[in-house]
């Protein structure tokens, strides 16, 4: 193969290497917006109605904007990230999602409950909404800390740094002594007191520091 060929079919294999990598971070982006649209499931339910097609359009909505932001991302890494910080923050959520929903459903229960039977109603929908709102925060923050952590390690990236140590043998080295008299001024004498190079066979050690590469 010749060179001329060479070059023309390398970017033309890079180009179609990140086509597949930016589809494939897509569709990471639109796993995590339907994740994040089931967590905020309790929100939508407490604003829709049972009949409502907005419903299905919010998580289409959401699922098309975490797609966007996946595949718009630099790396897959990094679009997992972006994916985890999104979940995080639906978890985080869960609590006020919850409340939304309890409220709603405590107040439909009190308005259909009897007149003879509302203040049992009231304390029976304040107690379930109460407990449902403590087990969704629980589980929200716990979940919700643990996505976040994830998605900032992954979304930030890191730097490496990379120390590289080379061995090699022959080092040339001089040793150097005082002359025979401290007071003698003439340079060419101390000049000739100095032993030639000499080389040593002992292996010596070099270090390159390579600079960070962020990922």
């Amino acid at each position: 193969m010749s060179s001329s060929s060479r070059s023309v079919s390398l970017p033309a294999h890079n180009k179609k290497e990140g086509t597949m990598s930016a589809i494939i971070q897509g569709l990471i982006g639109a796993v995590f917006g339907i994740l994040s649209a089931i967590v905020l499931s309790p929100a939508l339910a407490a604003f829709l109605q049972q009949t409502d097609k907005n419903a299905v359009i919010s998580i289409w909505a959401l699922a098309a904007i975490m797609a966007a932001l996946g595949f718009f991302a630099p790396t897959i890494r990094r679009a997992f990230g972006r994916g985890f910080l999104m979940l995080g923050v639906c978890f985080l959520a869960l609590p006020i999602s919850t409340l939304l929903l309890t409220g709603r459903v405590a107040n439909e229960l009190i308005t259909s409950a009897p007149e003879n039977d509302q203040a049992a109603a009231v304390i029976g929908a304040g107690l379930a909404g109460m407990a449902a709102t403590g087990i969704a925060t629980f589980v929200g923050l716990i979940a919700g800390a643990i996505f976040v952590i994830i998605g900032v390690v992954l979304a930030l990236g890191g730097q490496r740094e990379v120390i590289v140590i080379e061995r090699y043998r022959g080092s040339a080295t001089r040793d150097y002594y005082e002359p025979v008299s401290r007071h003698n001024t003439d340079h060419s004498a101390r000049r000739s007191n100095e032993p030639p190079l000499r080389r040593s066979n002992a292996p010596s050690e070099r270090r390159k520091i390579v600079p960070p590469v962020r990922r």
